[in-house]
Order: C-alpha cells, then sequence, then structure tokens
C-alpha cells in the first residue's frame, strides 16, 4: 500500500468502526488513461473467450457479484459493459460511463471532461482464474477499440491511493496520475479536499459534489505496455460506481 495508502486505509477503518459505518474517510488518486491508435495485442487466434458490449439481459447481476440495485443502476444511468465471457462464465468486466457518473460508493458525480472526447472507466473486474493470462489486455483492447469508434482520446477514473497494483498497471498502460482526493464523510456531511481548483468543497446529506477531470485536447499518450502480468491480475476492482 504504501505509507500514505495505509495510512489512509487504516483510519478509515478505525472511524467506520467507531462509527458503526456512519464515518468514512477516502484517499483517491485521479488518472487520466490515453487511448492508443492501435491494438495492444497482435490479431488472436481462435479462443473460447468472446469479449464485447453486454446488455442489461445478457448477464444476470450475480455474475457481476455486485447487488443487483448496483447493477441496475449502472444500466439506468446510461452505462455500458465491456466484458469478456467463455463457456464457464465472466471472465472479467469494465464499465464506461460518457457523461456525469453518479458513484454510489460516495454521494459525488464524476465526469471526464471535454464531453464527446472524454470518457469515465470504472469497476474494472477479472476473475480470479484469468488474473495472470490475456484476459486483462483483450478486455482493454475491445474497450479501446470501442472508444476509438466514439472518438474518445482518453478515460478517466479514480483509484484508491491503497491499491498500488492497480495503479501500477494503470500506468504500465500509458495512464498518468492528474491529481488526488481526500473525502471525509461525517454522518452524510461531505468535504472532499482536491489537488485541484476548488480545493475545497462541501455538501450536506441528500446532496452531492460534483468532480470533474479535464483532459488535455491532444493526441494519444505514451504507448500502452501489457503482457502478463501480477499487476494487471490485482487490478481487479480499481473502482467501482
Amino acid at each position: 500500500m504504501g505509507v500514505a495508502g495505509w495510512c489512509g486505509y487504516k483510519l478509515d477503518r478505525l472511524l467506520s468502526k467507531a462509527s458503526r459505518g456512519r464515518v468514512r474517510l477516502w484517499v483517491l488518486c485521479l488518472y487520466l488513461q490515453p487511448v492508443p491508435s492501435r491494438p495492444l495485442l497482435p490479431p488472436q487466434r481462435q479462443t473460447n473467450l468472446r469479449v464485447g458490449i453486454v446488455s442489461a439481459a445478457a448477464l444476470s447481476a450475480s455474475e457481476f457479484k455486485r447487488p443487483k440495485a448496483a447493477i441496475d443502476s449502472r444500466f439506468e444511468q446510461g452505462s455500458i459493459c465491456v466484458a469478456g465471457r467463455t463457456d464457464k462464465g465472466l471472465a472479467g468486466s469494465l464499465w464506461l460511463h460518457f457523461g456525469r457518473l453518479q458513484e454510489r460508493m460516495f454521494a459525488c458525480d464524476f465526469e471526464g471532461l471535454p464531453a464527446g472526447r472524454t470518457c469515465w472507466d470504472y469497476d474494472l473486474e477479472i476473475a480470479p482464474q484469468y488474473r495472470l493470462g490475456r484476459t486483462f489486455a483483450r478486455l482493454w483492447d475491445e474497450t479501446f477499440r470501442v472508444l476509438r469508434d466514439r472518438g474518445i482520446a482518453h478515460t478517466a477514473s479514480w483509484i484508491h491511493c491503497a491499491n498500488r497494483a492497480s495503479r501500477r498497471s494503470h500506468e504500465r498502460m500509458g495512464a498518468i496520475q492528474t491529481g488526488s482526493l481526500i473525502l471525509l464523510d461525517v454522518f452524510g456531511f461531505k468535504t472532499v479536499l482536491a489537488s485541484s481548483r476548488p480545493f475545497l468543497r462541501f455538501a450536506g446529506p441528500r446532496r452531492r459534489i460534483y468532480i470533474p477531470v479535464r483532459a488535455p485536447i491532444a493526441g494519444p499518450g505514451p504507448k500502452a505496455r501489457v503482457g502478463r502480468s501480477r499487476d494487471a491480475g490485482a487490478a481487479a476492482s480499481s473502482n467501482c460506481g
């Protein structure tokens, strides 16, 4: 986790336990991932892994190992899911959102800007038995193809500062950390300390805080490096919505 990640994680655990879950603290890193102009992997020979966009009716919420209400909310908001499937079930999935995303974990709305050129990606999950193979790269390859077809140049996301494996995995693919957030929720009263303007934001119960992540208007970023990697495998659940 690193010292900062460990301190943030332990403090959150202590606050949550002492308040019975009514006081929480999160320390998040904000990332921008450039969409490469070419595929990450060479053309694949026939495999039993099928990767593509899935509809709400294609998979049950139980396959995602997430609450049904969370999955239903994602589709209702307009998020799309890129999933890898085999005859044995779901191998991995990644969610994309175009516009303002209502985060369920904490009462914030995240958005990648500029609109039409940046989207939000979240809740990357690779099933344990596929984490040392090419599923991670295949999933991102299809995701990048979908984004190129839509004219998207960057995806934005948050990663918990304690999740170093996910951060390293994103950085290997060319992602750049653009900022950080400290979110404190005390009985529904929220405070956000950000590394960019406005540095301090507040919201009361039943109100949400808007957090945009702005990408530069430029060409593709550095070339991604992928392969069989424990970091890539451990990147499961890099962020959740």
